[in-house]
């Protein structure tokens, strides 16, 4: 109604004003697609609408050419993540880590557009999407848990470490 009643136009935002929040745009899909990656809710512990949310978003602003280099190693890291939805469980319902994963289960459609997609972001700045998509891409890379190149995530968990310190980064780097 105050819309309405103040005739206040909604206009698209140019293309500079567009551009300028990307990082927060790619913040808020990289959350929703981590929510259906483990979900925080419910007794799912993976919400593949959620993931498949994120991702259609993201290929959303490539397609619209509305996108960085952020872009492309967002849907890099999110692609190399549901590649392996189908073996993330155990006949039973258990939750498998990665060492236990059937690895013919891994979607190669998704690991091979990942390849793509991972690609494409190639710049002279790294974020943390570039180095978290290239630490998924390891691991899509290996043929086996045991052939995986764990000095080399060491050292990209390190640089995640130095350029943005949290918990999670933590976490992961422990594991």
């Amino acid at each position: 109604k105050k819309l309405e009643n103040e005739k206040i136009l909604l206009e698209l935002p140019s293309d500079s004003a567009l551009k300028s929040r990307l990082p927060i745009v790619h913040k808020v899909i990289y959350l929703l697609f981590n929510e259906g990656y483990k979900s925080s809710d419910g007794n799912e512990i993976i919400r593949e609408e959620l993931c498949e949310e994120a991702l259609i978003l993201t290929k959303l602003l490539l397609d619209c050419g509305l996108y960085n280099s952020d872009t492309f190693s967002l849907y890099a890291l999110m692609l190399f993540h549901a590649a392996r939805f189908k073996s993330r469980f155990a006949p039973n319902g258990d939750l498998l880590d990665l060492g236990n994963q059937d690895r013919s289960l891994w979607n190669t459609d998704l690991i091979l557009m990942g390849n793509y997609y991972l690609k494409q972001s190639e710049s002279n700045q790294l974020s943390g999407f570039h180095i978290e998509a290239y630490i998924a891409h390891i691991h899509c890379a290996a043929k086996s848990f045991d052939d995986t190149d764990w000095g080399l995530i060491s050292q990209l968990y390190n640089k995640l470490l130095l350029d943005n310190a949290n918990p999670f980064v933590e976490l992961n780097y422990a594991i």
